[in-house]
């Protein structure tokens, strides 16, 4: 029996170290015990590295919906030729749930597709040749689910649209996304919308976009986040490449570049989690001595009073209560 605390089976053991996912060898059935330690129940999507893709997840009342993912290591910062299982399982609070995970055909368990806007992709290679590859066109990329769609840059993946208005109308009961590079809060820059559809006759839009610049100076520090006096540049991104893994329960948007491997998304499950836009970022700059990388993100959110902190290696985030009257 595996048993798995909260599902986090890969929290690193120090603040510097890098982690993997122990890979689950699927000759005989397992049973995977997980533990929710919240005091409230959830959905949520389980993950496990295994040795063979052709599995079934068994639940209490028979099997369930289970996907297949190339598994991305982060430690050598690559995807492998290994599998990622992942299938959604609601816990109770404080309270263990069990699940047989065996070898077998299943029609419940479905490998995902990759799709990229790029003609040729480097990282292909790395994977196994059970995963079908599609090119798709560059209106096409975008991430999408029953609540939430966010459409991204198709040459480099991030929260960022080229320099085109474009317009996607879904059905009604879906949710909609407009691109406008006219945004007057935004002083023109060319913008992101994401749209979650909040009610049956609306929807709710949120504005972004994402961007890398570094500092080039041997004056920096850990805790620094601008310079004075210093030149910003913007990192190019020119050689990444990016591609979706797309499936029935989530869809995942990857960004590989020399220094930054981004991974965006959105879960097809009941609860606050369908609402929700992931962000997995990790950054290698070994090889940018003497700088400092920062990523910058320019929204048209309204802000409560409540403004979040965080240090340079993003390891804590506290939170202040913003008094008007004493500044």
């Amino acid at each position: 029996m595996d048993f798995l605390n909260n599902f986090q089976d890969n929290i690193p053991l120090v603040y510097n170290e890098s982690s993997s996912k122990k890979m689950v060898i699927v000759e005989q059935p397992k049973t995977i015990l997980i533990y929710n330690n919240q005091p409230h129940g959830r959905m949520e999507l389980i993950e496990l590295q295994i040795s063979d893709p052709n599995v079934i997840v068994i639940g209490t009342n028979g099997p369930i919906q289970a996907q297949i993912e190339p598994y991305f290591d982060t430690v050598s910062g690559k995807l492998t030729k290994s599998y990622l299982l992942v299938f959604s399982a609601h816990l109770k609070a404080l309270s263990f749930v069990h699940f047989t995970i065996q070898k077998n055909h299943a029609a419940t368990t479905e490998i995902t597709q990759i799709l990229t806007p790029l003609k040729s992709l480097r990282m292909t290679k790395y994977i196994s040749s059970n995963f079908h590859v599609k090119t798709i066109s560059k209106n096409e990329f975008f991430l999408q689910t029953q609540r939430i769609l966010v459409e991204l840059n198709p040459k480099n993946g991030l929260l960022e649209v080229p320099p085109t208005e474009t317009l996607l109308r879904l059905l009604l009961g879906s949710a909609k996304v407009v691109f406008n590079k006219d945004s007057p809060s935004l002083k023109g820059i060319e913008t992101a919308a994401i749209y979650t559809n909040v009610e049956t006759d609306g929807t709710k839009r949120l504005r972004c976009k994402q961007e890398f610049s570094y500092y080039k100076s041997i004056f920096s520090g850990a805790y620094i986040m601008a310079l004075q006096d210093a030149e910003v540049i913007k990192l190019k991104m020119t050689e990444a490449e990016t591609f979706i893994v797309s499936g029935p329960l989530r869809q995942i948007a990857y960004t590989s570049s020399r220094f930054v491997k981004q991974r965006l998304s959105v879960n097809n499950i009941s609860g606050a989690e369908e609402n929700r836009l992931h962000m997995q970022l990790r950054i290698d700059i070994r090889k940018m001595s003497d700088a400092e990388l920062v990523t910058k993100f320019a929204t048209d959110m309204i802000a409560d009073d409540v403004e979040y902190y965080t240090d340079s290696n993003g390891l804590q985030v506290s939170f202040y209560y913003v008094n008007n009257s004493l500044i």
